[in-house]
């Protein structure tokens, strides 16, 4: 594996992180009923909003990992034609 790829594969997971203590963060405080973040809008929605955008990036961080593992394989195959 080319080190930028682990590099990158090492971001993202990190990155996958930080999403899951934001997400349980959110989560946290929905439960004691006040808002992640004071914006002026309901805490209700404030925290619900915060832990869907979460799960979003979460899904999109392992669509890259993916797309990333499936460029490795994709040139393997490449050069194993050549």
């Amino acid at each position: 594996m080319h080190t930028y790829r682990h590099q990158t594969i090492k971001v993202l997971l990190m990155l996958m992180g930080v999403y899951f203590i934001v997400f349980f963060l959110a989560l946290y405080h929905q439960w004691q009923g006040i808002a992640l973040f004071s914006i002026g809008i309901p805490t209700e929605l404030v925290n619900i909003t915060v832990m869907v955008l979460c799960v979003i990036g979460i899904i999109k961080t392992i669509f890259d990992i993916v797309r990333v593992e499936h460029r490795q394989a994709f040139e393997k195959r490449v050069k194993k034609a050549m």
